[in-house]
């Protein structure tokens, strides 16, 4: 191990010790050496080194010297010329006396190793100096100090101090050989840090612990100067990045980002200055943060899609969106991958044979269906969506890469099936009703799966009474054509058991157009139907009331006016509850108000429900109005049996709205009356049920339900709103 045995006293120019283990120091006054140095001067350069003894060592130029080896040679020289205790001559005690009394020193003894003979050891020896040897040493420049015991005074020289000199180029940055010598720039060193959070302070600490003067102290961190500030100890603002802050007390460098800031800042330089002014090169201080990545995943109904109105070709692709992000921003390169798939970096395309997912320049992607799947779960029932597991490779503005994940579901669409409550009806005068027809029924859509290879209407079997022409009516469901559609057949058997040629054909529902995935159905009569009797009103006066001007109200559809009227015990008469020669009543059919009314309803059929008084004969005449303008009149002879009876009816084309009789002969008393609104609005309805199913086995089923009647109607009302699959998640 080094021992220490001296310090440098002074240098001129340049030296240096090389240490035992080849490190090499340029050597400065104060300087600590050791006894496995090897000193080394330069040309036209000395230096001193003080022992620990107090003795120094000196050396001039260009010369090396064994620090060690050099001191042992010297202590055995030493040792070599030490005198012989039995050394004859005078004491020092006599010399000094000698002195003062003013004798020549040269006169009173010979110097011990003036090589003068003398006695030797009895082995042999060297005469006349008892077997010692004289060793001189010269010394260049010899500062120890002589003592003799008395205080002497000797010339002395008095020097003016040198000023140090600066050397203001760098000797490193000039060409041709190395310039030694002169003060040398402080070297500053890179300091970098990565790991660190988005968005939060970077601390760099002490990044001047590896800065270094050659020939100098270290540098202090109050000289650290960020590049492009203002000064030593000064903030360094970079735009859109952040602010770069140096605590000169110990060297610690801050980056503090702003807001919305979360990539790489751009690295900075630094410099330091040693004690002397002189300012180190520009070292690079930068800063790493983890990427942050952000991806969303894409969700996407098949609902969105659209198929060829025949067939499976793809005319609008289902889609869904989403975004991928690193640090905050869009990222300059994608790299995208999934299991059987294959990216394309030119297009930025990621391709399957059932999907695509295409990235844009601003960081949102579209991921489009390409065809229909077959999704898992029983018809008519929601089911998982179909996942896609999709990774990515982002690269952010400033070179930053990072992995991120999404993925993408496709939910299934079902089909959807409307339908529509309608009627249709045909004139009962018309022996032949062939060609009468209602559309727009079922209104089905079997969706982006479309047929596939179970999808399509079917249809359900009616289970309805009807008869045509007193004939009772079968039906049959048939798919004649093998286009996934049913088609429904109403027919009277004449033949076989079975739908054949010789049937009569009563009416059809079959889809509006063949083999298309969206479509309609429509309603055809080929014959006629048997409607049901219309219904009939029967008005009994017993719930009659007379209001305040003498006019009777019969419910809320009928008003009694007249002069005389009277209500008796449920029998409305005139000057009492009997009809007699020459006294009239009048009937108005509508919505009665406050013994007004307020819309007159047309009627027909009217018959009058009389009892008979007196058992004459009796007749009477009746006059309909419409609209206030007559419409028919006509004298009825009728004598109602005992007990009571109904007068026949009382029928016009288009019906009435007011009634008025006057009696011609006879007495009988009205009771009530009975008759039907007009249009006679008879019915027969006609329910369906059915079931779409689409090509991946999502079925729904609907009804709907067409009323057949005696007259015609030129509108169609839509009461049944669409039926989704429940797997959609796209409202239609």
């Amino acid at each position: 191990m080094a021992r220490e045995i001296g310090i440098v006293k002074s240098v001129s120019g340049s030296a240096r010790a090389t240490a035992a283990d080849g490190s090499i120091r340029t050597l400065q006054a104060g300087d600590r050496v050791f006894d496995t140095d090897v000193l080394a001067t330069a040309a036209g350069s000395s230096i001193v080194v003080e022992l620990a003894d107090g003795s120094s060592v000196d050396m001039g130029a260009n010369d090396s010297m064994p620090l060690g080896a050099a001191l042992r040679e010297q202590s055995q020289e030493a040792v070599a010329v030490a005198p012989n205790p039995t050394s004859a001559g005078p004491s020092a005690e006599d010399i000094q006396a000698a002195l003062l009394a003013g004798a020549d020193p040269t006169q009173i003894a010979d110097p011990t190793a003036a090589g003068a003979p003398g006695a030797g050891p009895a082995g042999g020896g060297v005469a006349g100096n008892e077997g010692h040897v004289p060793v001189s040493v010269d010394y260049l420049n010899p500062v120890a100090p002589v003592t003799n015991g008395f205080d002497t005074t000797g010339p002395s020289v008095a020097f003016n101090d040198i000023a140090p000199e600066v050397l203001l180029l760098n000797p490193g940055t000039l060409p041709g050989e190395p310039i030694t010598g002169g003060n040398l720039p402080p070297v500053a060193g890179d300091n970098s840090i990565g790991g660190q959070t988005p968005g939060t302070p970077a601390v760099l600490l002490r990044v001047h612990d590896d800065d270094f003067d050659p020939d100098g102290p270290k540098p202090e961190p109050s000289t650290i100067q960020l590049v492009g500030s203002a000064g030593p100890g000064q903030s360094l603002v970079v735009a859109g990045e952040g602010v770069w802050s140096v605590d000169s007390t110990n060297g610690n460098v801050t980056f503090t980002p702003e807001p919305g800031f979360l990539g790489n800042p751009t690295p900075i330089k630094y410099t330091v200055t040693d004690n002397l002014g002189l300012v180190s090169n520009q070292a690079t201080i930068s800063v790493g943060y983890i990427p942050t990545v952000a991806a969303t995943n894409a969700t996407l109904d098949e609902t969105s899609g659209r198929l060829e109105t025949t067939g499976h070709s793809v005319l609008l692709e289902p889609n869904g969106t989403g975004s991928l992000s690193i640090n905050g921003q869009a990222p300059v390169s994608v790299t995208l991958a999934a299991a059987g798939a294959t990216w394309d970096a030119a297009s930025k395309t990621l391709e399957a044979s059932t999907y695509r997912i295409t990235v844009h320049a601003d960081g949102s992607y579209e991921f489009a269906l390409k065809e229909a799947l077959p999704h898992p779960g029983l018809a008519d029932a929601a089911s998982a969506p179909i996942q896609y597991d999709i990774s990515a490779v982002l690269t952010g503005t400033n070179g930053a890469v990072a992995n991120t994940a999404f993925t993408a579901s496709v939910f299934d669409d079902g089909p959807t099936v409307g339908g529509r409550n309608g009627q249709l009806l045909h004139n009962a005068e018309m022996k032949d009703a062939a060609g009468e027809s209602l559309s727009g029924l079922i209104q089905y859509d079997l969706g982006f799966d479309g047929f596939g290879s179970n999808g399509g209407i079917a249809l359900v079997k009616p289970t309805a009474n009807v008869t045509s022409l007193s004939d009772s009516v079968s039906f049959t469901v048939l798919d004649t054509n093998n286009d996934g559609l049913d088609e429904l057949y109403a027919y009277v058997d004449n033949g076989p058991a079975g739908f054949g040629a010789e049937d009569r054909l009563v009416f059809t529902l079959l889809p509006t157009h063949n083999g298309t995935n969206v479509g309609d159905y429509t309603l055809t009569l080929e014959s006629v139907l048997d409607l049901p009797a219309a219904a009939i009103i029967d008005l009994n006066f017993a719930a009659a009331a007379v209001g305040p001007l003498g006019n009777i109200a019969v419910g809320n559809s009928l008003l009694i006016t007249g002069a005389g009227l009277v209500l008796d015990n449920g029998h409305v008469g005139v000057n009492g509850g009997v009809m007699d020669k020459g006294e009239s009543v009048t009937y108005q059919f509508g919505t009665v108000n406050n013994f007004g009314v307020d819309a007159p309803q047309l009627v027909n059929g009217v018959r009058l429900s009389e009892i008979n008084v007196g058992g004459s004969a009796d007749s009477f005449k009746w006059t309909a109005y419409r609209g206030g303008a007559e419409v028919g009149s006509k004298a009825v002879s009728y004598s109602a049996p005992p007990g009571g009876g109904d007068a026949p009816a009382i029928v016009v084309d288009g019906g009435y709205d007011t009634l008025k009789i006057e009696v011609i002969s006879g007495s009988f008393e009205v009771t009530g009356l009975k008759y039907s609104n007009f249009p006679n609005t008879q019915t027969l309805p006609l329910p369906f049920d059915f079931v779409a199913t689409d090509g991946d086995g999502d079925s729904k089923s609907g009804s709907f339900s067409v009323q057949v009647g005696t007259q015609t109607l030129t509108h169609l009302t839509d009461t049944l709103a669409p039926l989704n699959h429940p797997d959609s998640v796209v409202s239609h």
